[in-house]
C-alpha cells in the first residue's frame, strides 16, 4: 500500500476511512495531507485504510515509512499531542487508544506511538493485547518532518527514525490482518496539525 494523499483534496481519499472529532482533513501544498484540530482538547482525528488487510506470518518481511510533521498549534504545548502511526487493527476511538490518551487499547498493533504529556516517541508491538515496546526511544520536535519507520526480517522488527535504528523487538509482533494507521489527537485546548507526506507498507506473501 502507497499513499501519497494526492486525491484527499476535500474529503477521505478512497479506501480508507476517517473517524473524528473536532478533525477535518484536507491537501496542503506539495500534496501533503493535513489534519487539523478545531482547538479543543480531546479532539481527535484517525484515518485509516477501511479494511484490514496486510498480515504478518513469521519467517516473511514486513517494511513501513510514514514521513510526516506534527505541529503544536499557535501557544501550545509541545508534547501536549498523541500521535499513532503503523500498522493496526481496524478500531477507532477509545478501542484504539485509552481515553486518558496514556496507553493503546487496540487489540494488535505495531509501530510508533507518542502519548499526552511527552514528545517521547515509542516503538510497539503488541499482540491480542500484549504488548512489547521500548519507551521513549526517540523523540520528535514540533513544526519538524521526520520518518519513521520499520522492517521485519521475519524474526525481529528494527525501528527507525530518519534512516537511524532507535529499537529493535522481537516478541509480540502481530499476526492479525492490520490496516495502515494514522491518528492524532489533542491534549489541550489547542489547534494542532498532523501532516503526512506519505504512508507506504508492503508485506511479504
Amino acid at each position: 500500500i502507497f499513499e501519497d494523499f494526492i486525491a484527499a483534496t476535500s474529503s477521505v481519499p478512497p479506501g480508507w476511512s476517517h473517524t473524528q472529532t473536532g478533525g477535518t482533513l484536507a491537501l496542503a501544498s506539495l500534496s501533503y495531507l493535513t489534519q487539523t484540530l478545531s482547538g479543543s482538547d480531546n479532539d481527535l482525528s484517525q484515518l485509516y485504510a477501511s479494511t484490514a488487510t496486510m498480515t504478518i506470518a513469521a519467517g516473511k518481511r514486513v517494511h513501513f515509512r510514514w514521513r510526516g510533521k506534527i505541529d503544536k498549534g499557535a501557544a501550545g504545548t509541545e508534547g501536549e499531542q498523541e500521535l499513532y502511526v503503523g500498522l493496526a487493527a481496524v478500531q477507532t476511538g477509545t478501542n484504539f487508544v485509552a481515553a486518558d490518551g496514556l496507553s493503546l487499547a487496540a487489540d494488535d498493533f505495531i509501530g510508533f506511538a507518542s502519548f499526552d504529556g511527552s514528545a517521547n516517541i515509542s516503538c510497539v508491538c503488541r499482540k491480542t493485547d500484549v504488548e512489547s515496546a521500548e519507551s521513549a526511544a526517540s523523540s520528535y520536535t514540533d513544526a519538524t518532518l521526520l520518518d519513521l519507520a520499520f522492517d521485519y526480517d521475519g524474526t525481529t522488527v528494527t525501528f527507525y527514525k530518519n534512516g537511524t535504528q532507535v529499537a529493535q523487538i522481537g516478541t509480540n509482533v502481530p499476526t492479525a490482518a492490520l490496516a495502515p494507521m494514522i491518528y492524532v489527537k489533542a491534549g489541550e485546548a489547542k489547534a494542532a496539525v498532523l501532516t503526512t507526506d506519505y504512508i507506504w507498507a508492503a508485506v511479504e506473501r
